[in-house]
């Protein structure tokens, strides 16, 4: 079956249910179902203009003063296993708090989680919230280590990397942009020996 016809519009929280949660899917596998429809069907690809709710977790927490993502992936996916409440949360608060340390080690400690200091970055502030770092489509070399990671974890890794930045750059898109909360906003709002979190 192909993508499109398993996929289902709607809030998160409504949404979410009605799928096996084993079978949603991670930003960089969407990424290569993306140019992969784009080979068989050229103009009549529908992926590439889709938003989708992905299986990745980003958690955001402060050590030794820094503000760090630990990008998680769906079975360590702590808005999925209390989607009630951290769609609440995420709705009437902005931020998915976690406070239980179990939690959020079973995050960090995970064998499939990815850590990025967000210093490491160089990241351009867009407001109070976000920021960003901007990637060449076509110079995407030019990324520092702790860049290329995160945009890989995005994107897909190796040849899949440089399908996604070749099938952007073929779409017209000669930048484009990976946004995490900005760490002045992470600092300010974490919860002391926690974190905090939004779904992707």
């Amino acid at each position: 079956m192909s993508l499109e016809k398993i996929t289902k519009q709607g809030k998160l929280v409504d949404v979410f249910p009605l799928f096996d949660r084993s079978t949603i899917q991670h930003s960089d596998e969407i990424q290569v179902d993306r140019f992969t429809e784009i080979d068989v069907k050229e103009n009549d690809a529908v992926l590439p203009n889709q938003w989708f709710w992905t299986a990745d977790f980003p958690m955001y927490m402060m050590e030794n003063k820094e503000a760090v993502l630990y990008m998680g992936r769906n079975k360590d996916n702590l808005v999925f296993d209390n989607i009630v409440e951290a769609t609440t949360q995420l709705r009437e608060k902005n931020n998915y708090f976690i406070n239980d340390r179990k939690n959020i080690d079973s995050v960090v400690n995970s064998d499939t989680t990815l850590k990025v200091v967000l210093s490491d970055l160089n990241l351009k502030k867009l407001d109070g919230e976000w920021s960003y770092f901007e990637i060449s489509t076509e110079k995407y070399d030019k990324l520092n280590t702790s860049q290329r990671t995160l945009a890989e974890r995005v994107h897909g890794k190796g040849q899949a990397f440089k399908n996604s930045m070749n099938m952007l750059h073929k779409a017209g898109k000669s930048i484009t942009r990976i946004y995490v909360l900005n760490p002045d906003y992470v600092k300010k709002n974490v919860p002391e020996n926690g974190a905090i979190a939004r779904a992707s």
